[in-house]
């Protein structure tokens, strides 16, 4: 029972595996966009509306987004790129994070054309624990940036938004792991490469 409640360098006995997810594959690639293009819509309206429940007015003063002007519209450029750079950078982080408190061994980070990954070769995950890897950087850096909503300068209100936007529809893959492991039983293990999430369930 011990071994079931901790990360492992080997397989247990009886194990097999029973479901993958690779994100180098073309119909996963069009999933995710797919369901990436709605929590992407779902996200701006969420994000939108609470910037206006927690900061009232800060539209209307034009604080928050203008391009009245090639300067401005290149400085919203600039924000929109970093925000990018800075959400790719401390999600995978808090994956591996996770990775690490979980492993105590050092995870690996891959930055792509199209995808960011960290993951853990070698190790195999009880489901519990990566349930918590997957949802970690939601979860956390949503309820961060929340509160960076309610507490920033209004200068930096713009960058902290598109963050929460850029990571809620960036979490499609994590969202759609998790949900799928969710159908497995408790015993069940993960192996992550990065590219791809193995499950190993117990042979019938």
């Amino acid at each position: 029972m011990e071994d079931q409640l901790n990360a492992r360098k080997d397989l247990p006995e009886g194990y097999r595996s029973a479901w993958t997810f690779n994100i180098t594959h073309t119909k996963e690639i069009i999933w995710l966009n797919v369901l990436g293009v709605i929590l992407f819509v779902l996200s701006l309206w969420a994000f939108t509306a609470l910037t206006h429940l927690l900061r009232p007015g800060l539209f209307d003063s034009g604080v928050f987004f203008t391009t009245s002007n090639i300067t401005q519209a290149a400085l919203n450029l600039v924000v929109f790129l970093v925000a990018i750079v800075v959400m790719l950078v401390v999600h995978e982080g808090f994956h591996g994070l996770f990775f690490w408190i979980f492993s105590h061994s050092r995870p690996v980070f891959a930055f792509k054309i199209y995808y960011a990954s960290a993951s853990a070769p070698g190790w195999y995950f009880p489901r519990w624990q990566y349930i918590l890897v997957g949802l970690a950087p939601l979860v956390f850096i949503t309820l961060i940036g929340i509160a960076c909503l309610a507490w920033l300068p209004a200068s930096l209100i713009l960058p902290t938004w598109l963050i929460l936007v850029f990571n809620t529809s960036g979490a499609v893959g994590d969202l759609w792991v998790v949900g799928n492991l969710l159908r497995f039983p408790a015993s069940t293990y993960i192996l992550d490469s990065g590219d791809a999430s193995e499950f190993f369930v117990k042979s019938v």
